[in-house]
């Protein structure tokens, strides 16, 4: 965002568009991975079921699922919603859409959406901090990047 104001040129501009919106898509698919390792750490199943729930991983569950898709982001968002209620799992949800409009609208993105990606940032760290999750140097880089934006 900070690259973004300063830029003076139209294409450079232009470019930087393009970048902040490759940013948010890169940003949240990077997150539905990290949040899809965590329920996979917790004995999750991350896929796909016709119901679109989420099971803990047994045997019987094993039999049931297809390996060619896992969950969408919205599941595992409904279900970290549900396990903690305290977070601001709507900004993560907002950012999703958000993700989907750039990727199938091309929509531009506003500064009062960066609002969006602290939400998510402070989600990912608070679920860091009570599934116990130690990787200091994640949490530096993440926490740096909630800063800057």
């Amino acid at each position: 965002m900070k690259e973004y104001k300063e830029m003076d040129f139209l294409h450079e501009r232009s470019a930087m568009i393009i970048k902040k919106r490759l940013a948010v898509v890169e940003f949240v698919h990077g997150l539905e991975l990290i949040l899809k390792a965590i329920l996979i750490r917790k004995g999750y199943c991350i896929y796909k079921f016709k119901n679109n729930k989420i099971f803990k991983n047994n045997e019987k569950i094993e039999r049931l699922v297809s390996s060619d898709r896992t969950i969408e982001l919205e599941g595992v968002i409904k279900f970290f919603k549900k396990e903690y209620p305290e977070l601001s799992f709507n900004l993560v949800d907002k950012l999703r859409v958000l993700r989907n409009q750039i990727t199938h609208k091309g929509t531009e993105i506003s500064e009062k959406k960066r609002d969006y990606f602290i939400g998510a940032i402070n989600c990912l760290i608070e679920v860091y901090e009570k599934e116990d999750i130690r990787n200091r140097k994640f949490l530096g880089i993440i926490r740096q990047a909630k800063l800057d934006i």
